[in-house]
């Protein structure tokens, strides 16, 4: 692996800002300033959609106060999706890419919360969205088994603080409460390890959500987009 500064974090810094239910009010176009932001508000039929997903959080946040915070959280964390819009091949140039991105992902952000269950039962979005933290990967791993995700975090690899144990194997560490979430790299080649004891670099760590019987893990074949050495 050729040597690199630690990545800057690898978030939609704006996204994760956003405090509670914040992250559910609908876009003011008076305000709109990012890419993502600018192409719903261009397009009538996504700013309805946009209103809409609003309106359905409004509603769930009212029938059920006391997933209020869950709720919000899932928000924030679909926030990021469609944040990701932007990232997709020529999504940022004339060919309309980018809000035709946007509107299959606010589409099943509404099929989603519309599939909400009566009782104010919040099960069927547990494994919905892609980009998450470890605490909520841990507590709803059941759901992601054998899915994709990008998980924001710290690497923590165990064979920085014990020499004589397996190379593969870390831990994800998010906020808050330095919640961690087992990994397993596919390997580990030495510049690798020492990239990763040096720098414990953070960032949205994509792979796939793996259960060998023992309990649920994150299986990495890359380090923050590089892929890993057989």
């Amino acid at each position: 692996m050729t040597p690199r500064r630690t990545p800057l974090l690898l978030v939609f810094s704006a996204v994760l800002a956003l405090p509670g239910m914040a992250a559910a009010a609908p876009i003011d176009c008076t305000l709109a300033r990012s890419d993502v932001e600018q192409a719903i508000c261009a397009h009538q039929d996504l700013l309805a959609k946009d209103r809409a997903i609003s309106q359905r959080l409004a509603t769930l946040g009212q029938q059920c106060p006391a997933n209020k915070a869950l709720l919000a959280q899932g928000q924030t964390f679909w926030l990021r999706e469609r944040w990701d819009c932007r990232n997709g091949e020529g999504a940022l140039g004339p060919s309309g890419k980018l809000a035709a991105c946007l509107g299959e992902r606010m589409d099943k952000r509404l099929h989603d919360l519309g599939a909400v269950r009566q009782g104010c039962d919040f099960s069927s979005l547990a494994g919905t969205y892609r980009f998450v933290d470890p605490g909520y990967l841990r507590q709803f791993s059941r759901a992601y088994v054998g899915k994709p995700v990008a998980v924001f975090g710290w690497m923590d690899l165990g064979a920085c603080h014990d020499r004589t144990g397996p190379r593969t194997v870390a831990e994800l560490v998010g906020q808050p409460g330095k919640t961690r979430f087992p990994v397993r790299f596919s390997s580990m080649p030495d510049q690798e390890k020492d990239f990763l004891c040096a720098q414990q670099p953070a960032g949205h760590w994509q792979g796939v959500v793996k259960d060998d019987g023992q309990g649920a893990y994150l299986y990495l074949t890359d380090i923050l987009g590089q892929k890993l050495a057989p």
